[in-house]
């Protein structure tokens, strides 16, 4: 399968603090029940997103935060 990246390394870089935020919040105990499960579950897609670069969202809504000289260089 062929994914258009759409996710730029800014935005990529969000992605990773919200992961590690949520990381932090789990080990500390501030996310606990079915909150931790929803916050991992989001986690999860979020790194997904960003090691592809590719976020299904932003394909359906037409948006993208890559810049046009990152896809000229791949």
């Amino acid at each position: 399968m062929n994914f258009v990246k759409n996710v730029g390394f800014v935005d990529q870089v969000v992605r990773a603090m919200l992961v590690l935020d949520v990381v932090f919040a789990y080990l500390v105990g501030f996310l606990s029940g079915i909150g931790a499960f929803v916050a991992v579950v989001f986690a999860v897609i979020l790194v997904g997103s960003c090691l592809t670069a590719h976020c299904p969202v932003y394909m359906v809504l037409g948006y993208s935060t890559r810049q046009e000289y990152e896809d000229r260089q791949q």
